[in-house]
């Protein structure tokens, strides 16, 4: 560590970091709030928010249902049952959560339905 820091290699300090010592910004939040049966881009800010264009950091959806079941997709237009999509199923009591890989690059487009309209959810990125 101490040549590190005597040769000033910045790239290299930082990754001598732990990662729960580096800041990490507040979550942005994404859009919209709720969702139906055809299927929406989730935009990013969310309206009348504010945050990056894109999540860089983390990306997290938020099915706090407990009657209906949203699927997602980051590759197609997400789809009931549809392939490519993932489920945010209930348990009956509470929702699901989704939160894309930590270490890999969080997709930059999302597509969310629902299996009934009006369907809450959240999503929070960085």
């Amino acid at each position: 560590m101490r040549w590190l820091l005597t040769w000033g290699c910045s790239a290299a300090l930082l990754a001598a970091i732990p990662a729960s010592a580096q800041p990490v910004a507040a979550p942005a939040q994404c859009g919209p709030t709720a969702v139906g049966t055809s299927p929406v881009a989730v935009t990013f800010p969310a309206a009348g928010t504010t945050g990056p264009p894109s999540p860089t950091q983390y990306l997290t959806v938020v099915n706090p249902s407990s009657t209906a079941t949203l699927w997602i997709s980051s590759t197609t237009t997400a789809a009931v049952n549809g392939a490519g999509s993932i489920p945010l199923q209930t348990n009956g009591s509470t929702g699901a959560t989704w939160t894309a890989l930590l270490g890999v690059p969080p997709p930059q487009t999302l597509s969310i339905v629902a299996s009934a309209p009006g369907t809450p959810f959240t999503c929070n990125y960085r």
